[in-house]
């Protein structure tokens, strides 16, 4: 197992850029004075708007700033006083987007493929050496759902008319519509600093078409439970979040299918996400790929939280890879992780569940056309877990549920009780190099150890489960035999188990 090596994010010293002062209807007298704009308390974004025009920095003063429209910057920074001190109360659809812009795309002369160093394209793409472009195409990724494509950020070594050479080989194949996508990036910009409260709102802040951003301090908080983006990135290359908070990112709750994701990442390269938490959100942690962006990829959480999410406190869906949870914890989960995307890495994570939805949910089983026979995802495949704690609280349905096909998994260490079903849920696909090492499993009450099923709507399963177990302890139930569902798997492989323990 080998940790991912997040890209060290190049900030600017801002030190000697003037900064833009706006104060609030309520600021200080001194912040008042000291302002370049005042706000009147009504329409607050207006002030906002003009002030990020004129200087690449926008302080806030403390008070509170009524928004009745989107607040747009692009090459800014917005900087409060503090998460106390400072308060944006916005009815706008958009709250607080910055934005660079999407130049023009030029389709390939044939097909690309990975490995290779160099693209030809048609037509004269103004770039030089070290610009970013995106390489993209109608593929599916993985050969997912028909919103997710192939596409990847590339760093130009060198560009003579349509002929350019990439610093790096490319990682995927490009076939369908092959082309590259130039951008207009702003480099070195975010927000921080600030409470964001959104009413009735869509997308909370967003930043697009970026390199190095970051968002910092900020409290995000949706009363009416109508916003479907809290913290969002997309189209970035480097990005930091920290000691961020999103809470009522549902958008739109129902009883039934309420959505939201309280940190939103969509189509980003090489990014940090640490000491931040979500609350009552539906997956407050949500990373993936939509459409004409990167794969997102190379990125790091650390020490998060989840607590009340409607669904896992932690998501992927397919057109993510190479992404590190690491001493992240789920509080009153209903569900802890849900894995949909290739080669996480899952280390010292906690899960405290408060209902059924399994700890680690792998995959989601879809119906197309009609027929339930599409995988959602690749979560199986090199996922790795260290040391986790799960406390199932007698009512998560188990451990462990699998949609997805298994192709190397292993799970090392830590403690699993209080699941009420089966340690192991599998709907009928390829199971192939699972190991379980080091592990203690209390399995006190459950119906089976393994339990197979078909799809939604199939008669049809795979009956072969590759599955190792390793210096294993499975406490508090009866013998294998009597844990096992019909058909009796095969391949089933257990060195070392004591099934004896208290």
């Amino acid at each position: 197992m080998q940790l991912i090596s997040v890209l060290t994010l190049c900030f600017l010293p801002l030190l000697s850029i003037a900064q833009i002062k706006v104060a609030a209807k309520d600021a200080t007298a001194a912040e008042i004075n000291a302002a370049n704009f005042k706000c009147n308390g009504n329409a607050d974004q207006k002030e906002i708007n003009d002030a990020l025009r004129q200087g690449k920095i926008v302080e806030l003063s403390s008070g509170t700033f009524n928004c009745n429209g989107e607040i747009k910057g692009g090459n800014n920074i917005l900087r409060g006083k503090g998460k106390n001190a400072t308060k944006i109360i916005t009815t706008a659809k958009n709250g607080i987007h910055f934005e660079g812009r999407l130049l023009a795309r030029f389709n390939a002369t044939g097909e690309l493929n990975a490995g290779s160093n160099a693209i030809n394209v048609r037509g004269n793409p103004n770039i030089g050496s070290g610009d970013i472009i995106l390489i993209a195409s109608d593929d599916l990724y993985c050969g997912l759902r028909g919103y997710y494509m192939n596409g990847e950020g590339a760093v130009v070594k060198s560009a003579i008319g349509g002929t350019i050479n990439l610093q790096q080989p490319l990682k995927l194949d490009y076939k369908k519509n092959a082309r590259i996508v130039t951008y207009q990036f702003h480099d070195n910009v975010g927000m921080e600093n600030f409470t964001l409260e959104t009413r009735n709102g869509e997308v909370a802040l967003m930043i697009k078409y970026a390199t190095n951003a970051f968002y910092k301090n900020i409290d995000l908080i949706d009363p009416t439970e109508k916003c479907w983006q809290g913290f969002s990135v997309n189209n970035v290359y480097g990005f930091e979040y920290s000691n961020l908070y999103a809470s009522g990112i549902l958008h739109g709750r129902s009883t039934t299918t309420p959505h939201g994701y309280g940190f939103y990442i969509s189509g980003a390269e090489d990014g940090i996400i640490k000491n931040c938490k979500g609350y009552n959100n539906k997956h407050s942690f949500e990373i993936s790929g939509y459409l004409e962006v990167p794969v997102s990829r190379n990125i790091r959480l650390e020490n998060c939280e989840t607590d009340n999410d409607w669904r896992a406190g932690f998501s992927t869906h397919g057109a993510a890879s190479d992404i590190d949870w690491i001493n992240c914890t789920a509080k009153n989960a209903n569900g802890g992780f849900l894995i949909r995307s290739d080669n996480n890495r899952i280390i010292n994570p906690v899960v405290e569940c408060r209902d059924y939805n399994s700890a680690f949910f792998i995959g989601e089983y879809t119906q197309q056309n009609g027929t339930w026979d599409k995988f959602d995802g690749i979560g199986g495949d090199n996922l790795y877990i260290e040391n986790p704690t799960v406390d199932g609280a007698g009512v998560t349905n188990c451990y462990f549920e699998f949609r997805d096909p298994i192709r190397n998994m292993e799970v090392v260490g830590g403690s699993f009780t209080g699941a009420r079903n089966g340690l192991l849920i599998f709907y009928g696909m390829e199971c192939s190099n699972f190991t379980l090492k080091n592990c203690y499993f209390n399995i006190k009450g459950l119906k089976h150890l393994f339990e197979m099923q078909p799809g939604k709507g199939e008669t049809t399963y795979n009956t072969t489960l590759q599955v190792s177990f390793e210096n294993v302890q499975l406490c508090g139930g009866g013998a294998p035999q009597d844990l096992l569902t019909s058909p009796v798997a095969t391949d089933l492989q257990f060195s070392g188990v004591d099934w004896n323990c208290d």
